[in-house]
């Protein structure tokens, strides 16, 4: 009988040192059921705005959609939203940063919203539709001052877009968390077995299963390669998804000129809607004073 035990022991634990691990990477990637509410959304017709439908091409062969607002400046703003999340969760600060002048291009990342369907991940293979976004920005109007704003995952590939492109003027990045390896430790925090067994081989299922490893998103270190260029930096001081501290880390990793605004009782994303008049003047005005010059 105490042999069985053992063999039975041995086989569970071995069971959780694969299924566990496999498990959170597939979450850290996984797809949500789409359901019709996915076709139930604002646009910038709702709001009075003129825009256009935009279908562009990544590197890798995606069509992404998105929508193109024509601003009267020769500036852009490209939006990016997160994980799960599509163009229109950015239309309220979008059209204000429209209605000060700019730009505006908010688009869908490869299997959100109405773009192509495809693997996904938590930030690393987006790198390419923020890539392809920023380049039909500059064909369709060349010689223009480029800027990213982003939420959450969103956030994260803006700053990462900028420290490679050094076209992007200036950055806006709610809610980014400052590395992904960093934020699915804390996930895995929660389970019965320890974080320093369990996340190397989360790691290499997900280099295994997901063709990368989460250490290759880390825009706490990428950061670095953004200055001169301004940076504003914006975190709910209540974020239960990703700590203020994830933006404090950015924060003190990137150059000047930066700044950092956390907003006191805020959640994930929630600056916006703690006071939404305050927040689209900082970041319209943002943009419109770092586009000068």
């Amino acid at each position: 009988m105490e042999l069985l035990a053992c063999i039975i022991g041995l086989l569970l634990i071995m069971g959780l040192g694969v299924m566990l691990p496999v498990y959170v990477a597939w979450s850290v990637n996984q797809r949500p059921r789409r359901t019709f509410l996915d076709d139930y959304f604002i646009t910038p017709y709702e709001l009075q705005v003129p825009f256009e439908n935009i279908g562009f091409e990544t590197s890798d062969g995606l069509i992404l959609r998105g929508w193109w607002m024509q601003g009267r400046s020769g500036n852009i703003v490209l939006g990016c939203s997160g994980k799960d999340g599509t163009k229109d969760d950015l239309i309220g600060v979008g059209t204000a940063i429209w209605r000060a002048g700019h730009s505006v291009f908010l688009f869908d990342c490869r299997d959100r919203g109405e773009s192509e369907s495809a693997p996904r991940t938590l930030g690393y293979i987006e790198c390419l539709d923020v890539e392809a976004a920023v380049k039909y920005a500059k064909q369709r109007q060349p010689g223009a001052k480029l800027g990213v704003l982003g939420f959450s995952m969103g956030a994260a590939l803006a700053i990462m877009a900028a420290a490679n492109d050094g076209d992007i003027r200036t950055v806006v990045a709610d809610s980014a968390y400052n590395r992904l390896y960093d934020l699915v430790r804390a996930r895995v925090r929660a389970t019965p077995i320890s974080v320093f067994t369990l996340m190397p081989l989360v790691n290499l299922w997900n280099r295994l299963i997901f063709k990368y490893s989460l250490h290759a998103v880390d825009p706490a270190a990428k950061v670095r390669r953004m200055a001169p260029r301004p940076l504003l930096i914006i975190h709910g001081a209540a974020d239960s998804i990703v700590p203020v501290s994830a933006a404090k880390d950015i924060y003190k990793n990137a150059g000047d000129p930066k700044e950092l605004w956390i907003v006191a009782g805020a959640d994930h994303c929630g600056a916006y809607f703690a006071d939404r008049k305050t927040y689209m003047d900082r970041v319209a005005a943002f943009f419109t004073e770092n586009f000068q010059g």
